[in-house]
């Protein structure tokens, strides 16, 4: 299947809005994360993970679709760099790290040779960004990415990357302060 994603009334369950992944097997929807309004009209944006999407970098480079739940348009397209990389397999709204205004975006890419890689984009468009490289190649380096509170007191954000194939399989997790 290619991935369904249906935002639903809670009252009626009355499917609001839809999207279809575009391909068989891209995984759609596999993850998902809010990004707050973007546009500024009051509707959150989600960002939506297709691990699996084949893309300009090559087969399974995987890709984040930027979803508007007010129109249901499919706001952007960012594409995962390398080819096998499943960028979008994890995703976590990052607040606003550059404290531009607008929300930024972490996103795992597990799969890219040499260990993995989690990007940090900066919203609104998502394209720049600051990149983690994971340090020990098929760790599965950035299949789990969070975002947690200030904790070391320098006032801003943390990141915690999982590696869940890392030490024969027993996994590991870093910490970015």
């Amino acid at each position: 299947a290619a991935g369904r994603i249906q935002v639903c009334s809670s009252r009626t369950g009355a499917v609001l809005r839809e999207w279809v992944g575009d391909a068989p097997g891209i995984l759609l929807g596999s993850v998902l994360a809010e990004v707050g309004a973007l546009d500024g009209d009051g509707w959150p944006e989600i960002a939506a993970g297709v691990p699996a999407a084949n893309g300009p970098a090559g087969s399974n480079a995987g890709a984040v679709w930027i979803l508007d739940l007010r129109s249901g348009a499919v706001r952007a397209v960012l594409d995962g760099a390398v080819g096998g990389g499943r960028f979008g397999a994890a995703i976590a709204g990052a607040g606003d790290v550059d404290q531009d205004g607008a929300r930024d975006l972490v996103i795992g890419s597990p799969g890219v040779p040499a260990g993995g890689r989690v990007d940090l984009r900066y919203g609104p468009d998502f394209l720049a960004s600051d990149r983690f490289a994971g340090p020990v190649s098929g760790s599965g380096f950035g299949s789990a990415v969070a975002i947690l509170p200030d904790r070391n007191g320098d006032g801003s954000w943390d990141l915690l990357v999982g590696a869940p194939i890392e030490q024969l399989g027993q996994g590991r997790a870093y910490s970015y302060e």
